[in-house]
């Protein structure tokens, strides 16, 4: 008996889910990185540790400043990086929904800004972490400038359907 082709058995279905998957695989991929840093407890240092220890699955520094500078600077790293795959990804669909790119560019800081409010308050149930309002200026700094520099990175063209970039 033959069977009847579905909509899951067509070209068009697979091609659709891959491309959501090149597109929205790293966003999710990122966003599930940053809720698993986020769950790491933070340990007062073994006595005699000079250097770094680890807490959980995160290095830390036992000098303050040091540990300050990477964390901050991972924070504005980390957030540059998603809030450039979310436009990546906005940009891609836009065009189908008619989404400019300076519309997909705020849409990314929003959708960031939003996650960096959500993980700072998944941080304060974290043992040892707390939220921080200065984190969340960090996240901005990033997901700002990369915002701003992946709407340079896009031809204007693209929000009138045209080719261009990404």
């Amino acid at each position: 008996m033959a069977t009847i082709p579905t909509e899951r058995d067509q070209p068009a279905y697979h091609a659709a889910r891959w491309r959501f998957m090149l597109y929205w695989g790293p966003v999710i991929g990122l966003m599930a990185l940053i809720f698993f840093a986020s769950a790491q407890p933070k340990y007062d240092a073994p006595p005699g540790t000079t250097t770094v220890y680890m807490s959980g699955s995160l290095p830390v520094f036992v000098d303050y400043s040091l540990n300050t500078l990477i964390k901050k600077s991972a924070h504005v790293i980390t957030y540059a990086v998603f809030a450039t795959l979310i436009m990546r990804a906005l940009v891609a669909y836009g065009r189908q929904y008619g989404i400019s790119v300076r519309e997909a560019s705020l849409l990314a800081l929003v959708i960031a800004m939003s996650y960096a409010l959500t993980d700072e308050l998944h941080q304060a149930y974290v043992i040892g972490r707390h939220s921080s309002v200065l984190d969340i200026g960090f996240d901005f700094v990033g997901a700002a400038t990369a915002s701003l520099w992946a709407r340079r990175f896009y031809s204007p063209s693209l929000s009138h359907g045209e080719g261009g970039g990404g």
